[in-house]
Order: structure tokens, then sequence, then C-alpha cells
């Protein structure tokens, strides 16, 4: 397989102290290397940190000029550990990213199961460990009893000291790479002939490895609490939680010991009448009882089922927010776990923070930084570092733009790409509302200037159809998620939605922007058996077994996600080398950015940030404008 390749292979390892809270890029202790050069065969090296400098830079240097390509297993880990270490080849590793110099095998991996239609839900298949397994049928000892967790012991001793174990283990590291790379480009050679597909499944491997680099150096800053915010946060939601708690015992609906009555919930939601009578599967669980869901808690109108739901409420943001944040926060930055690539494009933070174990599971790992609750007070508690400040921006309706961008490329004309190109900072939930209400565009605006009520919760009500229907969701989903939505924001967000109301919603959405030649055109694309195979628009990355609502949702997804991700690299590049030099990028949420910046040089910092994610977005969707909105803030909420 060596003589398919265009460039030699150098296989790229480094092993490290351990990582720790706070702490995602520590001192190195070694590298080792493995040239794979089509002539000679695969020769291994082992370098002590302290002499690993040159050869690091002249591999860097190989690679930024397009003679190698440097490839590694989450190689971004080790990129950030020698930026960390020399920060004179930071220019280097940007150099050396942008000439499509770098490779990781596990990005490669989920490519070609993302195209495969079968990416895995856990980690532990992208190991490096179960590729070399997998790939090459060579174990790897990753055992306890390995020396993997144990370097800092060596760190300042020389290689030839070293017992023999902990010298072959990283260069069976470094060694394995070169052998998966090829096993890969065989894999996917096979994949694109049995799938009759038209381009390499690797196309998009390099735009991922950039990504995935900025995305480390952000989990590399991490984020600050400030943790008498959460304290009082903390003291106020447990106040409120025993009164609340004295007044449902006082009812009946909590026991002696704090447990919730079903049964007693369930008399007063009879006795209060059944807000969803007629829909039998919203009223009853599997178990054949009344249903006790939030949302229809809510809806029977009862005070005390109310405040039911809010202890309920208040509980989650307790133990699941409040309790790790305080516990983890108190100790140090929060770094976020992050998952670079998922099957839509997207990136992911599955949860926890890095560096956050309790043996003793009193507390959890950590949540989600991408959907911790927008209101609550959580968001309140994440704050800058003493003498920064927060430049946020986020994409404006980045999806619906995408959408009317997928839908040009796919079909040659689009209503909402006529919108936006007539109006590049429109509101499309002020016109969709115009469509509810049977007005023009004009007269709807007029009135929401003039502060009309109906017209602005004509607006509000318009949202979720706009970010539910383009998905291809039907009706009676449609109706359970806002239901869900409204009782996880104790009724602060969205609304309920009668059934005949969704229709009615649903058609007038369809009608708005032209959505039907779409849907139909998704539909052919699909089967109900093994769903079908889409081609994204701007990355050409396959995926497949695609359902109907997956086929809907890929195609303005994944510009989306591409377009955010374009931007992560460039801001990475602005914020380590350019223009945002000083600044640093602390939380990326899908299509929001947001960098601590310097006291009092937040508002050029944000016109370049907003420059820069205008710019990559429109590479992507170049026949729709892109908009963002920004703004200065001491801490997450909007407008904090």
């Amino acid at each position: 397989m060596n003589n398919v390749r265009a460039k030699p292979i150098v296989g790229i390892d480094s092993e490290t102290e351990l990582v720790r809270q706070g702490v995602l890029a520590p001192p190195l202790v070694c590298v080792s290397t493995c040239l794979d050069d089509n002539r000679s065969g695969r020769r291994t090296r082992l370098t002590h940190w302290s002499e690993a400098k040159p050869q690091v830079a002249e591999l860097l240097g190989q690679a930024a000029s397009g003679r190698i390509i440097l490839l590694g297993h989450r190689i971004a880990y080790d990129m950030a550990v020698f930026i960390a270490m020399w920060s004179d080849l930071i220019p280097l590793v940007i150099a050396a990213y942008d000439a499509d110099g770098i490779a990781d095998t596990r990005i490669r991996e989920r490519l070609l199961d993302i195209a495969e239609g079968k990416l895995a839900k856990t980690g532990e298949k992208y190991s490096l460990a179960a590729l070399s397994k997998a790939y090459l049928d060579i174990a790897l000892d990753k055992g306890a009893d390995s020396w993997q967790l144990r370097y800092a012991e060596l760190r300042h001793l020389p290689i030839d000291q070293w017992p023999e174990a902990a010298q072959i283990y990283p260069q069976q590291d470094a060694a394995v790479l070169p052998g998966i790379y090829d096993q890969q480009e065989l894999r996917s050679m096979e994949i694109e002939t049995a799938g009759g597909f038209d381009s390499d499944l690797f196309v998009d491997q390099f735009r991922q490895t950039r990504k995935a680099f900025a995305l480390h150096v952000m989990a590399c800053r991490g984020l600050e609490v400030d943790i008498p915010r959460a304290q009082d946060l903390m003291i106020r939601l447990t106040c409120e939680q025993e009164m609340r708690a004295q007044e449902l015992k006082a009812c009946g609906l909590l026991g002696a010991k704090g447990a919730v009555s079903s049964a007693r919930t369930r008399e007063i939601l009879r006795s209060a009448g059944d807000p969803f009578a007629d829909d039998s599967e919203r009223e009853v669980t599997e178990t054949g009882q009344l249903s006790t869901r939030a949302d229809i808690l809510l809806a029977s109108g009862d005070p005390n089922l109310r405040k039911l739901v809010e202890y309920r409420r208040n509980t989650k943001r307790r133990t699941t927010y409040l309790e790790p944040l305080i516990h983890w926060g108190s100790r140090g930055s929060l770094l976020p776990n992050v998952e670079t690539l998922v099957e839509t494009g997207r990136t992911s933070m599955p949860g926890g923070w890095v560096g956050c174990y309790s043996p003793e599971r009193k507390r959890g790992k950590g949540f989600s930084l991408q959907t911790m609750p927008r209101d609550g007070g959580i968001r309140d508690c994440f704050v800058p570092r003493y003498g920064y400040e927060f430049a946020a921006a986020d994409y404006s309706v980045a999806e619906m733009r995408s959408l009317g961008q997928a839908m040009l490329s796919l079909l040659g004309r689009s209503p909402l790409a006529d919108f936006f190109r007539a109006d590049p900072r429109g509101d499309c939930h002020i016109a969709l509302a115009a469509q509810f209400l049977g007005i023009s565009l004009d007269e709807a605006k007029s009135r929401k200037k003039a502060g009309d009520q109906a017209i602005k919760d004509a607006r509000q009500n318009a949202k979720a159809p706009n970010f539910g229907f383009p998905g291809g969701m039907g009706v009676t989903r449609f109706v359970a998620n806002e239901a869900k939505k409204f009782h996880e924001s104790g009724g602060s967000q969205g609304k309920l939605w009668r059934f005949d109301e969704a229709n009615i919603a649903r058609n007038g959405f369809i009608a708005r922007w032209g959505m039907q030649p779409y849907f139909d055109f998704i539909a052919g694309l699909v089967d109900d058996w093994d769903g079908g195979t889409i081609k994204q628009i701007y990355s050409d990355r396959y995926r497949a077994r695609c359902g109907y609502s997956d086929a809907c949702n890929g195609f303005f997804q994944s510009l989306t996600a591409d377009g955010a991700g374009l931007a992560l690299w460039n801001i990475a590049k602005a914020c380590l080398v350019g223009e945002l030099r000083g600044c640093a990028m602390v939380l990326f949420t899908h299509d929001d950015n947001v960098l601590e910046v310097p006291k009092g040089a937040g508002k050029e910092a944000l016109a370049v940030l907003e420059r820069i994610m205008i710019d990559s977005m429109q590479t992507v969707t170049p026949d729709v404008p892109a908009a963002v909105d920004g703004e200065i803030k001491m801490n997450l909420a909007k407008g904090g």
C-alpha cells in the first residue's frame, strides 16, 4: 500500500505528565516518531523532551512545506503540548495545519464510519489500541500496569536510564500509525466502490483536523467560575426548595422523607381536569397510568402541581448543575470534553470536565457546556478571568440561512434564500408571523415597531415552526418537543401547542418558504428500509443510512457546522498569530463563539470576531448573506 502515497508519512506521538483539572497540555516527557517514506521502510525514534525541539520543528517545517504528512491519533493534543512547551513553534504549527500537512487517524476513522452510517456512540472504538487491533492485529499494552500513566516519573531521567518497557511503549504507538493509515486508505476504496461514491471519503479530513486543533486550544483555556455567585444561587435555591417542600408536604405531594407521591399527584391532576383528554398518547404512560409529565402538570392550572414542577426543576438545577459547578469550579478552571465530529458535521460536548472525577461518585463529573440551561442563573456563574471581559458573537438564524443555501444548491431556487438576499438582516420570524396572520410583511413590521402585542406574540410563536419543521418533523413530534421545552424551562420558553394549531403552523411554514420541493427531493433520497446516503454540499462529506428527518436536517445543519468550523479555525489563528493575539477562545456552542479579551479591548476584538465569523460562513454559503450578533459581557448569560 505504500506505493499509493503521494507523501511520506511520519507517525508522531508524545508522552506527557498526567492531564489534570485545569491542565490539558501538561509538560512533555518524550516524543516518538515513525518515518514511513516508501523507500527505506519504517524507522522509529524516541527523543527526550529536552532534546526534542529541533526534531519537532524540522517535522513541522516539512509538513508546512508539503514534503510529509505528520500523522497522529488525537494529534491536536500533541500539537497543544508542543506549543505550550515552545511557543515560538506556534507559526510552524499553524502553517503545517494550513498546508494540509497534519492528519489524524481518529478523525479519519470517524469519517469512514459516517460514510457507512455506523458511527459508534462510544469513544472506545476510536482509541488507538482499538484501531491497531482491528486493522493490524497488534495489541497495544494500555493496561493499568503499563507505562501509559507513569511518564512523569521519568521526565528528569535520560532515556538510556529508562526501563526497557518505558522505551518500547511510546515507539509502538508511533509505529502503528502509518499502518493504520494504509488500512484506512484500503477501506476507503472499498466503501467508495461499494457505494458508488464519486469523491474521496477523506476529502474533509484536513478541515476537521484543523477544527479539532482549534477546539482543543479552546478547551485548554477553559472557563472560570464565580464561586460566591454560585454559592449565593445555591443558598437561594435551597431556601426556595425548603419552603416549597413544606407546602408540597402539606398537600400530600411530598412524603415525610421528601419523595414525590405519584398517587397524590394523579389524584390532584384528575380533580383539576385532564388538559389532554382527547390524546391518550400524551396522558397515559406505558404502564397505563395517568402521565405526570411536567407539561401536563403545568397545563392543569393547579397551583400545587405547578409548585411540584418548579420543585423538580430546582432539584435538577442544584444536583446536575450547581453542585458540580461549585465543587469543581472552586478547584480550578473547567475544561470541556469535546468531540470534534458527529454525523451532522457538528461538534459535541458529551459532558464531564477534563480531570474532574470523584471516585466516591458523590458529585457529578460536570455537565455539557453546550446544553446548559439558558435561564435559572447557571450561565451567570461563568465569568472571565481577572482583567478580562467576554466578547461573544452568534450567527443570526444560521440554519435558516443555510437551509436557503441548501435549497439553492440542490433545487436551484429558494424563497428563503430570496428573503435573506433582499434583506441580509431580515427577520424570518416576523415574516412567518405575517403569513400566519394573513397580513403583509410591511404591516407586520410596522405593527411590531408600534409595540403591537399581537404581533409580538405571533413572532414568538413563529420561532418554533421555523426551527422545528425544516427537518421534516411531523406535527405529533413537534407538539411533544415543544411541550418538553416548555416544561424544562418551567413555562418560560415556548408554549403548549394544540395539534390542529401545529398543523396550521406547519402548512403555513411550508407555504411561506416554498419547502415542499425540498421535502419531495429528500423523500426521493431515502427509503424506509435502510435510509439513504447524502453527500454534503460544501465539504463533500458522505453520510449513509439517513432517515427522512436526518436527510432533511443533514444538508443545512452540515453547512452551518462547516461554516462555524471554518470560523473556529480562523479565530484560533487570529488568537495565536493574528489580529486577536492576547485573546483566547473559551466556548463554542454550535453557532456562537465566546472570547476572553483584555478589559477595554472588547469593542475592537468583537469587530474582528464578527468579521471572521461572517467571512468564514460566507465561504460555505456564498449565495445567502450571513449575519452575526455580538455583545461584550461579564458572564455567559445573554446580556450578562
